[in-house]
């Protein structure tokens, strides 16, 4: 920057091409300059980002969006990103990825992190859920955006947005809704996802005690830019009382001395003790705006009461005491087990 070639800037993001962009240069203060980037630095539209993917020498090109279905959605709905695969077909398991990410035309100007299903990829999800229970296949879902874990007003939460919104583009489903629809599934197993950078695992339990079958888990894992910079595992044990076990594990990868990884990881730890994140945070579910009966709000997650409490299943570990101790920590390990309805653990007994 001291050099003159860099100037701090903001894009406003109004036209693709970067038209609009306001730049201040700090060393002459007064109005910010405005300029034309152009194409090589506009901002990336989603189907620009995916058609990159398809650019590499390594395999399989498209790194999955290589199996978004031509002749879905997808022919079209420009930018369509949704797919589903099946890893072995000996094993009835499903994955199905999900965009749950805000479109930049849905003519909201807020800041787009929010969790979000336009009409065709809420269509989409319910009926690769229809398909999965028909064909008798446990699911995963795997999505950007978890659900029910983002204080209302944090910027993460699902979104809610009418006013001012693009005809047609507001949220297609409530968080509401969509947590029944997922109860509805009992072959799903989990939703695993990212975009809040913590590693936290939370239970969304059955709304009716006589059909545990109906509950699944979700997991969140952090990016490896941030500490504690791991990534998670997953084993799927099929347990003999017809339930199966979802093992998770945050691994911390081999770092050595003097890589870019190493310096990396020294610049994470930094971070975090200059910003002192709260990485295990568990949000109350309020059913005012500070808990104090003024302004009502809607709940953040509807599978459990807005009585004020964070969520009982959000759990980490006091490991102050281990050898050697460990005074702070941000990783979730565990063994969790999912009931499964009778005709899937039949099936499975069958199969295994």
């Amino acid at each position: 920057m001291e050099s003159g070639l860099l100037v701090m800037g903001v894009g406003d993001g109004l036209e693709d091409l970067g038209h609009g962009q306001r730049l201040q240069d700090h060393r002459r203060p007064g109005a910010p300059r405005r300029r034309d980037l152009g194409f090589h630095r506009r901002h990336v539209a989603r189907q620009d980002w995916t058609a990159e993917l398809f650019n590499t020498s390594t395999a399989p090109k498209g790194h999955g969006f290589h199996l978004v279905d031509p002749v879905g959605p997808a022919a079209t709905e420009k930018g369509f990103s949704c797919y589903s695969f099946v890893p072995n077909p000996a094993v009835p398991l499903k994955i199905i990825v999900l965009d749950d990410t805000q479109r930049k035309d849905d003519g909201s100007h807020d800041i787009h992190g929010h969790g979000y299903l336009d009409a065709v990829r809420w269509a989409w999800l319910k009926n690769e859920l229809a398909e999965g229970q028909a064909d008798g296949q446990l699911m995963i879902i795997s999505a950007h955006v978890p659900i029910g874990v983002s204080a209302i007003g944090s910027e993460m939460e699902w979104w809610s947005e009418t006013a001012g919104i693009a005809p047609g583009l507001s949220n297609a489903v409530s968080l509401a809704d969509l947590v029944a629809t997922l109860n509805a599934a009992p072959n799903l197993l989990m939703w695993i996802s990212g975009h809040r950078h913590f590693n936290t695992v939370k239970a969304f339990v059955s709304p009716d005690p006589a059909h545990p079958e109906m509950d699944f888990w979700q997991f969140e894992t952090s990016s490896l830019r941030d500490f504690p910079q791991q990534f998670r595992t997953f084993e799927i044990r099929l347990n003999e009382n017809g339930t199966v076990s979802v093992i998770t594990l945050n691994v911390d990868p081999a770092v050595a001395e003097g890589t870019p990884a190493a310096t990396s990881r020294r610049c994470a730890v930094a971070v975090q003790q200059i910003v002192r994140n709260d990485l295990r945070l568990n949000v109350p579910n309020d059913a005012t705006l500070g808990g104090k009966d003024t302004i009502p709000l809607p709940s953040m997650d509807p599978s459990r009461p807005q009585d004020g409490l964070p969520a009982p299943s959000i759990r980490f570990t006091d490991l102050a005491a281990a050898d050697p101790p460990v005074p702070y920590h941000a990783s979730c390990n565990a063994e969790l087990v999912v009931p499964l309805s009778p005709d899937m653990a039949a099936k499975l007994k069958a199969l295994f």
